[in-house]
């Protein structure tokens, strides 16, 4: 899984997390925050190997109407709310690995 904050202001991003059917849920990306600029802008960004359980999150996150991602920095926080195009996506890939897999993640 792949999380970034993208801005022209630092945030200095320690956790991101949303939720899922109301229940707060942080994103599993670690807590090892890389961090790059260029042009103007800033980005950070962390990652992590995606598991049943992650992929399963992801799924209610993509169904879930109007989600929304807290990026909780140092002394601040960003929330990001997902284009409805971006959350299509989501779910045509996540389709798309269970019908390569031959499973239903619920």
């Amino acid at each position: 899984m792949y999380a970034i904050y993208f801005a022209d202001n630092w945030l200095f991003v320690k956790k991101a997390w949303t939720k899922v059917d109301g229940v707060p849920v942080d994103l599993p990306v670690g807590d090892k925050w890389d961090r790059m600029n260029g042009s103007g802008a800033i980005w950070e960004y962390a990652d992590s190997k995606l598991n049943a359980e992650t992929i399963s999150m992801l799924k209610r996150f993509a169904n879930t109407p109007s989600p929304t991602v807290r990026f909780e920095g140092d002394k601040s926080y960003e929330d990001f709310k997902p284009s409805e195009d971006r959350l299509i996506s989501m779910r045509d890939v996540i389709a798309a690995y269970e019908a390569a897999m031959g499973i239903q993640i619920r």
